[in-house]
């Protein structure tokens, strides 16, 4: 799960809904921005478990106690921190990303070379996606997604990698 706001988050919505039900009266996180990184938002759903009179208590932050004067003056100040963390790790990330690419680091997935004809007509006459993985030394997901792709008539575009050998 991600805090960011831009991943849908089904667990928390659904904690969300629990609260929202009554279905507990208090809310323990380790720290702030454990609970959500989303900035502005984190403010409405905060102030809808204060709402709702389900209690929000951050281990690390209890000064953020929405029963007093200080936890909605703080509230906005931690939610803005939180929100320019995630954008702090996304820019180190990312220009962690180029300099590795600027080095010649190839990113992403290796490409797996291998026969899709062949893995396609052993599938059809029964043999299992473990199986397959095991005489191609092939990931048995890498062969999955390549055997239903070809199979609704995609076209699969070239492999570059060679398969690992076996161990002897």
């Amino acid at each position: 799960m991600t805090g960011t706001g831009k991943v849908p988050r089904p667990v928390f919505e659904e904690m969300m809904d629990d609260a929202r039900k009554g279905k507990f009266d208090g809310l323990v996180v380790w720290a702030y921005d454990r609970f959500s990184r989303a900035g502005l938002k984190d403010i409405k759903r905060i102030m809808e478990l204060y709402e709702w009179n389900v209690k929000f208590i951050s281990y690390q932050e209890p000064f953020l106690d929405m029963s007093s004067d200080m936890g909605h003056l703080m509230l906005p100040i931690f939610s803005w921190i939180a929100n320019q963390e995630a954008k702090r790790i996304s820019e180190r990330t990312k220009a962690g990303l180029a300099i590795k690419k600027k080095a010649g680091v190839v990113l992403g997935r290796p490409k797996v070379k291998g026969d899709i004809a062949s893995w396609v007509s052993d599938r059809n006459n029964g043999m299992s996606w473990s199986e397959l993985s095991d005489k191609y030394l092939v990931p048995k997901e890498t062969i999955r997604r390549r055997v239903g792709a070809t199979q609704k008539g995609m076209e699969i575009l070239v492999l570059e990698k060679e398969p690992k050998t076996a161990m002897p």
